[in-house]
């Protein structure tokens, strides 16, 4: 049985310029089961101070394909 799905995606960090590559695991119900990004911030606090700002940008931009995707 599948738990769900991974998305990934890459970014240049604002702090760091870098590449960074946040990922989310999203379970089939459309939950955030998990998440990560090797950016500054997350490899420093994690998620105890909140997602940082390429999970937030995954997530979103994500959410936008699946709503396009439906309305095709």
């Amino acid at each position: 049985m599948t738990t769900g799905y991974k998305v990934s995606g890459s970014a240049r960090g604002t702090i760091d310029p870098e590449r960074v590559r946040p990922e989310l695991h999203i379970d089939k119900e459309g939950r955030i089961i998990g998440a990560s990004c090797t950016c500054v911030m997350f490899r420093k606090s994690q998620l105890t101070k909140g997602p940082c700002e390429h999970i937030l940008a995954l997530r979103l931009a994500h959410m936008k394909r699946l709503e396009d995707s439906k309305n095709v």
